[in-house]
């Protein structure tokens, strides 16, 4: 037991070290850089978010919820004797920006559940510099390069094209991905009825979020289309159904799983409507 117990802490350890995944969860990163302030305008705020983006290691992508804790190490004279640095908070925004989208370690940073960003004095012979250290759920994550994909709830969902397997990127088969894509599909159209339904029983909106919130994925979340930065490739609802239904014609031995996920649609729907408050009649024959 205490050989298996080394050897996954050792997988996980060499898949953080190699930028596969974070450390159970956890995700840190020096950057010999000074940090740029919201306010310096747009030119530099771009460069700057270049700049980050060309040193980040990772090759997943957080998924989910994250703490974010950003330690700016920074001259105490200049910051208490002259105007040439910001204040804190104003150093905030443009590190999350340089930290999402196609080339950063989040997808948005609506992501971000808590923030804590501080300075310390830096050493006399260093240059100033930052660090950032994000924490999730240790499953949160996806390997790079993903691609949205719309739900008939009209969020978009992360998908990779690789799967995480034994410590390992593996290729994500098509008969994969349309089974992840058609499980989430089944999931989100059900939770979207139930609240309705919800609300139909005078459930406020956020009442009836909470009702069929037990009906989503804990680990990866949908994203509303404006949160979404240019880069990443998108496919609406109607294209990859189309793309999928392809597929299945090209490969019905693969495709007869989907016979079975058709059935499951069915069990969600029913779960959906219990939690958004149906009660079902007595009479079996219903």
């Amino acid at each position: 037991m205490d050989n298996d117990g080394d050897g996954w802490l050792d997988q996980e350890r060499e898949g953080a070290r190699s930028g596969i995944n974070p450390m159970f969860g956890e995700w840190r990163q020096h950057f010999d850089l000074d940090a740029v302030p919201y306010g310096d305008g747009g030119a530099k705020r771009a460069a700057f978010r270049h700049e980050v983006q060309s040193r980040l290691r990772n090759k997943f992508f957080f998924s989910g919820d994250v703490q974010v804790n950003i330690t700016l190490y920074m001259d105490i004279r200049k910051i208490r004797e002259t105007s040439s640095t910001a204040d804190v908070d104003n150093y905030a925004k443009c590190l999350l920006d340089a930290l999402k989208g196609p080339d950063g370690i989040i997808l948005d940073d609506s992501q971000v559940q808590s923030l804590s960003i501080h300075w310390l004095q830096k050493l006399r012979h260093k240059n100033s510099s930052f660090e950032v250290e994000i924490k999730a759920s240790p499953d949160s994550f996806c390997l790079k390069p993903i691609s949205f994909y719309e739900m008939p709830n009209s969020l978009w969902y992360p998908f990779s094209e690789y799967l995480w397997t034994d410590g390992k990127p593996q290729p994500c088969s098509k008969r994969d991905l349309y089974t992840g894509l058609k499980i989430e599909a089944s999931m989100t159209d059900a939770a979207r009825k139930g609240r309705h339904l919800a609300r139909q029983l005078r459930a406020s909106d956020t009442e009836a979020y909470w009702k069929l919130l037990p009906l989503t994925s804990s680990d990866v979340r949908g994203f509303h289309r404006s949160r979404i930065d240019d880069g990443f490739s998108m496919f609406d609802l109607k294209t990859w159904r189309g793309m999928m239904a392809i597929w299945a014609a090209e490969h019905p031995e693969d495709a007869k799983l989907f016979e079975i996920l058709d059935g499951m649609e069915d069990n969600h729907l029913v779960l959906a409507k219990l939690l958004g408050g149906w009660i079902p009649p007595n009479d079996a024959s219903e």
